[in-house]
């Protein structure tokens, strides 16, 4: 649907969606003694439905000035409807990193977004405590399990404007993303190395697991028994390190998935249209040099100290891999230049 007012200065265009996709190109596991660990095929529906919105405006238009001021959002609900039969689990492996001591996995799975994250995750007691070991430590479960949390973002959308006079026009562009988790290696090393802000807990003092209970017995029908957890996570002794590294601060693997909202100016530029009774002197059509900086700013979720939310190292992989999250990315620089158009 496409609206126009007032001589096309207010616009709106909005587009809604239902679509199942039915056999969409996917790479599966296979089993090891055929001497290959994944193959490429087609696979499963999923359902996408969702709306874009297009508001374009002009609020003030003269003579010699003028300005645009547009907006777009856009939202997508994905769930998927079906897999292939025999699926381990009944669910299919997108990307995954694991080390010794770190397993996350994004799936596809039915009834669910697709990404869904699983990982390892702290154990806790009925009431909602975080069970430790007797060396004050949570104890982190030995199967993967649902985050709950998927690389599905909840909306985008963006903002962009232009400002027009006397031949010079300045413009910016803003995009912004609400939603959605990935996997960051950068966050899992700088704990492991203590660089991470939230290793500076308690001002790096020793401390007892908030919340934390451990298992003392068990009952006569055979139910485990609490008290009241009380030993404390020194620095001295490897256990601060452990704690951060080892258990993810006590959220298991779930602490190196981090929210990939963000804010972003991307690009600013001004741009001079050279007059054209210099062009008819010069003989050309028309000249325009512009300045601009891309990359100006980026504003991400409150626990994202580490790295820009659109990097990924599984770009390779394809596109669903590639929504997975990032090894290692260094951070995205701010660009400037000029550019020199020239028209004969």
């Amino acid at each position: 649907m496409n609206l126009q007012f007032f001589g096309g200065r207010l616009g709106l265009d909005a587009t809604y969606y239902h679509r199942i996709t039915k056999d969409q190109i996917f790479t599966l596991p296979v089993d090891p003694s055929t001497g290959y660990n994944t193959m490429v095929t087609n696979f499963g529906k999923v359902r996408n439905t969702g709306f874009e919105l297009v508001l374009n405006t002009t609020p003030v238009k003269t003579k010699n000035f003028q300005w645009n001021l547009d907006f777009n959002v856009a939202r997508n609900w994905n769930t998927v409807l079906e897999l292939p039969d025999g699926l381990d689990g009944g669910k299919s492996i997108i990307e995954g990193f694991s080390t010794s001591a770190d397993a996350v996995y994004a799936y596809a799975e039915v009834g669910k977004p697709m990404g869904e994250f699983y990982t390892n995750l702290p154990q806790y007691t009925e009431d909602g405590k975080i069970i430790v070991g007797a060396d004050g430590q949570p104890i982190i479960g030995a199967d993967i399990e649902d985050t709950g949390k998927n690389m599905q973002c909840k909306w985008t959308g963006g903002i962009s404007t232009s400002l027009s006079a006397y031949g010079v026009t300045l413009s910016a562009t803003l995009d912004a993303r609400l939603g959605g988790y990935m996997f960051s290696r950068t966050k899992n090393l700088m704990e492991f190395t203590g660089n991470g802000v939230v290793t500076t807990y308690n001002g790096r003092n020793p401390f007892v697991v908030p919340n934390s209970v451990v298992e003392v017995g068990a009952d006569a029908e055979g139910n485990p028994i609490y008290e009241e957890n009380t030993t404390p996570i020194f620095l001295v002794d490897g256990s601060y390190q452990n704690y951060f590294d080892g258990t993810g601060a006590g959220q298991g693997g779930e602490f190196f998935l981090i929210n990939r909202s963000f804010a972003k100016l991307r690009n600013i530029s001004l741009t001079w249209d050279l007059p054209k009774k210099w062009m008819q002197a010069m003989r050309f059509e028309g000249i325009a040099i512009t300045a601009y900086v891309n990359n100006v700013a980026t504003f991400t979720a409150k626990d994202n100290y580490y790295i820009d939310p659109e990097n990924t190292s599984y770009a390779g992989d394809g596109d669903l891999a590639a929504q997975f999250g990032e090894l290692y990315s260094n951070p995205t620089s701010r660009q400037y230049g000029l550019n020199v158009n020239i028209k004969f």
